[in-house]
C-alpha cells in the first residue's frame, strides 16, 4: 500500500500533465477570447482512445481495450454540458494514475461491474479521494484554466455581481462546475 501512495498525483505532476496537454495539442486546444474551444475527443482520438456511451449510471468509466488503447463511457444520463470537463478529468486518470505517458499501462478493473477502473487492488478511500481529486484539478487546469477563469469572471461581473450562467456558457459547462471553480480559486465562497 505504501508503494501505491507514492505515485498519487501532486499539484506539480498534474500542472505537468496539463502543460503536456496543452503543448502537444495545442491546436486542439483554443482559448479563445470569445469561447473556448476544446476539442477534447480530437485529443482521445491522437491518444488511441475513443468516446462511446452507455455508462453505469450518471458516472463516466475508463476502460483500457488494447496494448495502448482505451475508452471514455460517457453515461447517457450525464449533462451534456459537462462533457468537456468529464472527459478532461478521465484523460487525467489515464495520464496521472494510469502512467500513460510513463509507458507503465498496466492497469486492470478489480472489479468488472464497477464504477471506476483501479490501477491496483488494495487502493483505500483516502487514495481514492486523492485521486479523483487530482483528476477533477486536471480537468478544471484544462477547461477552465486559472487565469483565463479569473479574466471570464472579471468580464462577466458588474457592480460585484457575478453573472454565473455567462461564466458558464463561456467555459461550455454547468454552473455548478463555475461555482466550485470559482470556491477553488478564492473568488467567491459557496455554501
Amino acid at each position: 500500500m505504501a508503494m501505491y501512495e507514492e505515485t498519487l498525483p501532486n499539484r506539480e505532476e498534474v500542472l505537468f500533465n496539463v502543460n503536456f496537454l496543452r503543448e502537444e495539442f495545442k491546436e486542439r486546444l483554443k482559448y479563445e477570447p470569445a469561447a473556448v474551444d476544446l476539442d477534447l475527443d480530437g485529443i482521445v482520438k491522437a491518444l488511441g482512445g475513443e468516446i462511446t456511451s452507455g455508462g453505469i449510471d450518471d458516472q463516466a468509466q475508463l476502460e483500457k481495450v488494447g496494448d495502448k488503447e482505451f475508452k471514455i463511457i460517457l453515461s447517457n444520463k450525464y449533462p451534456q454540458f459537462n462533457r468537456n470537463f468529464t472527459i478532461a478529468h478521465e484523460l487525467g486518470h489515464l495520464l496521472m494514475d494510469w502512467g500513460y505517458l510513463k509507458g507503465d499501462y498496466d492497469w486492470v478493473c478489480i472489479n468488472p461491474s464497477a464504477i471506476m477502473c483501479l490501477p491496483q487492488e488494495g487502493r483505500s478511500v483516502d487514495q481514492n479521494i486523492a485521486s479523483e481529486s487530482a483528476a477533477n484539478f486536471f480537468a478544471f487546469e484544462v477547461v477552465m484554466p486559472n487565469d483565463l477563469f479569473k479574466t471570464v469572471v472579471e468580464k462577466y461581473t458588474e457592480s460585484g455581481k457575478f453573472k454565473f450562467d455567462k461564466i458558464a456558457d463561456y467555459f461550455k459547462c454547468s454552473v455548478s462546475l463555475v461555482l466550485r471553480r470559482g470556491k477553488d480559486l478564492n473568488i467567491w465562497e459557496v455554501a
